[in-house]
């Protein structure tokens, strides 16, 4: 990915920092304007390690750098659920590796830590809506596959908010 976008944006001025492995001072020693967290606040060890993490990456971050925050949190994956209930479909379950963040948790540390939330949304819901309801509702013998023609006509669709898992936050350090 970090490839694709030097390319794409003509910079060799993109770093990969593995904060697993607490490199987070290599945040100090580069001063990003954008910083994107992609899927990392679930795969955390809980939601007490996914708010320690935020917290430390928050004060690192420098004045007026933007986070591109993408994750999978809980409130869609409950929606998402009900409405399964709904068509008589069993719930789905967070897989063993995954502990999906809570929207208020993870915006309470942000804005407890020095940034400003711009923007919030929820940009995976018509998605979800057509490969994990409609798909095993109208076609039960299949697994919800990525190349259905379900998904890939709802994949087309504009964006409904509120049965997405998937979130992407921005947030701004203030100054």
């Amino acid at each position: 990915m970090i490839d694709i976008a030097r390319k794409g944006l003509g910079s060799k001025d993109l770093y990969v920092i593995d904060l697993e492995n607490d490199e987070y001072d290599k945040i100090l020693n580069f001063s990003p304007t954008v910083v994107i967290h992609k899927r990392v606040l679930h795969n955390l060890g809980g939601r007490k390690d996914q708010r320690n993490h935020l917290k430390k990456l928050c004060s690192v971050l420098p004045s007026g750098c933007k986070l591109l925050l993408i994750s999978a949190f809980w409130e869609g994956l409950l929606k998402l659920n009900i409405l399964r209930n709904a068509f008589g479909l069993e719930p789905i379950m967070e897989s063993k590796h995954n502990d999906y963040s809570r929207l208020y948790d993870i915006k309470e540390v942000l804005n407890n830590n020095g940034m400003s939330i711009i923007k919030h949304i929820d940009y995976t819901s018509t998605y979800y809506i057509g490969s994990r309801i409609l798909q095993p509702f109208l076609y039960p013998v299949n697994e919800p596959s990525y190349d259905h023609k379900i998904n890939k006509f709802f994949s087309k669709l504009p964006n409904i908010e509120g049965f997405g898992l998937h979130h992407l936050i921005v947030a701004k350090k203030k100054k």
